[in-house]
């Protein structure tokens, strides 16, 4: 496929351009918009009623060879100090399977992260994330909804508590289901003083060494080159959500949960150093979601906190997808 491909044929074949037209065209045809995995690649700012909210990510259009009938419109919620690359990191990437399997997707960079929503005084909290994302949500259903029947959220960490907040509160666009992991209902004591020991910046940057302690099980269950492809995702956290999750997240969770009426898929990863693990605590929370029809809630084996950078990453995300697949097809189209 040419992109953006211009001039005369005979200058070509001859290895003659005239002027630098045709190859700035291809150049920033490729900076704009790439082929990856079948879909068409696209950077994509989305913004609430008013305007002054926006999100920026990156969306991934289905290609209409490969969309199946039924299909979802995929928002993936990245966690705390990781923007929206986390879902695209080459050979680990969200992203790609969902276009090998014909599902748009939007991996977003939340409040805060990259150049999304940068304002003084910005409030951080899991609420306000939710807020705005439900907001801007709007507009990227109007406009990037394409034939799928609702949009189904992928949170992991912090974005999965945003996910569930989001799935709680009133949307003016059609809400499929979640797939939520990462995160859990309480966290080990020695971290909750870790974080009360931080310097009270209102950014945290936690050094590559120590997160990759934080992030990962044990040898054998990661490669050291996806270890090390995930920092470049790498991004200052604001400390308000990290204070937000760590000692206000049992409250909001105890409110949100009973109002989610969507179906809610729930890994929670067994070597993840950041909460409680076992499976009683996994059948604790997805208890909490009395009213969805459908909770499929797991410990995943074999992984640490960033399951999809573990050697089961790939199995872990056709999971999600096929879960979202299952709620699309279950679902009546909105108009």
């Amino acid at each position: 496929m040419t992109l953006g491909m211009t001039g005369n044929a005979d200058c070509m074949t001859a290895g003659r351009f005239v002027g630098f037209f045709p190859i700035l065209t291809i150049y920033f045809a490729f900076l704009l918009i790439k082929i990856n995995g079948g879909g068409i690649v696209i950077n994509l700012t989305v913004r609430g009623k008013d305007g002054a909210d926006f999100v920026t990510g990156s969306f991934h259009a289905a290609s209409a060879d490969t969309a199946p009938d039924d299909y979802p419109l995929v928002v993936a919620i990245h966690g705390g100090t990781y923007t929206g690359d986390y879902f695209q990191v080459d050979g680990y990437s969200l992203v790609a399977r969902a276009a090998a399997l014909g599902i748009p997707l939007f991996a977003l960079n939340r409040p805060g992260y990259a150049d999304s929503v940068h304002k003084e005084n910005l409030d951080c909290s899991i609420m306000s994330n939710a807020e705005i994302l439900n907001d801007v949500l709007s507009d990227l259903w109007e406009t990037r909804r394409g034939n799928a029947r609702g949009i189904f959220l992928i949170g992991h960490s912090i974005g999965g508590a945003i996910a569930i907040q989001m799935a709680a509160l009133g949307k003016s666009w059609p809400l499929l289901g979640l797939s939520i992991s990462g995160v859990g209902m309480r966290e080990p004591e020695p971290v909750l003083e870790q974080w009360q020991s931080l310097p009270p910046d209102e950014l945290i940057v936690i050094p590559p060494e120590p997160k990759d302690q934080l992030m990962y099980g044990p040898a054998g269950t990661w490669l050291p080159d996806g270890q090390r492809a995930a920092h470049r995702a790498d991004h200052p956290m604001p400390r308000q959500e990290l204070l937000d999750i760590a000692f206000e997240w049992p409250r909001l969770l105890r409110d949100a949960a009973p109002r989610v009426d969507v179906p809610v898929h729930y890994r929670q990863p067994e070597f993840d150093n950041l909460w409680v693990v076992d499976e009683a605590e996994v059948q604790d929370f997805a208890s909490r979601f009395v009213n969805s029809p459908w909770v499929d809630a797991q410990v995943f084996k074999g992984a640490g906190h960033n399951i999809d950078f573990h050697r089961l990453g790939g199995a872990f995300q056709l999971q999600q997808l096929a879960f979202a697949l299952a709620c699309s097809v279950s679902t009546e189209r909105r108009e």
